[in-house]
């Protein structure tokens, strides 16, 4: 209980908790914090958690929790692992953040929208030429 408890302290800044109260054994997170991670998703974290070392939480339940992350902490040792656990979180957090940033430049943002734009009006070109065939 006081694992669970510890996590959800030193990951709240980082992941958004969807329950207010203090969890027991497990504590869920899901991967949000107010904001969506654009192309980040709930099975990107959990596999970017076994490359630090460390057994992935169970994913999407439950099921009432959009992106659910339910940390078990039965394969967590001692305070140290624990600790190594959090900055394994907070270090995937700041990447994502980085990432997004980096990735979502109001150029990129704009080039995508034209992109799209041009994607759909060859579509329908398309759908227009083989309706007049």
């Amino acid at each position: 209980m006081l694992h669970a408890r510890y996590i959800a302290h030193g990951l709240i800044s980082d992941y958004e908790k969807p329950f207010d109260a203090p969890p027991m054994h497990e504590v869920v997170f899901n991967r949000q914090n107010g904001r969506r991670a654009k192309g980040v998703h709930t099975l990107d974290i959990a596999k970017r958690l076994i490359d630090y070392g460390f057994h992935p939480m169970t994913i999407y339940f439950p099921l009432i929790v959009q992106g659910a992350m339910l940390i078990g902490t039965d394969g967590i040792g001692g305070r140290q692992e624990l600790d190594q656990f959090l900055e394994a979180m907070r270090s995937m957090r700041k990447k994502q953040s980085k990432l997004r940033s980096s990735f979502l430049t109001p150029l990129t943002t704009h080039a995508l929208g034209v992109s799209m734009k041009l994607l759909r009006r060859a579509a329908s070109v398309a759908l227009e030429a083989k309706a007049g065939c």
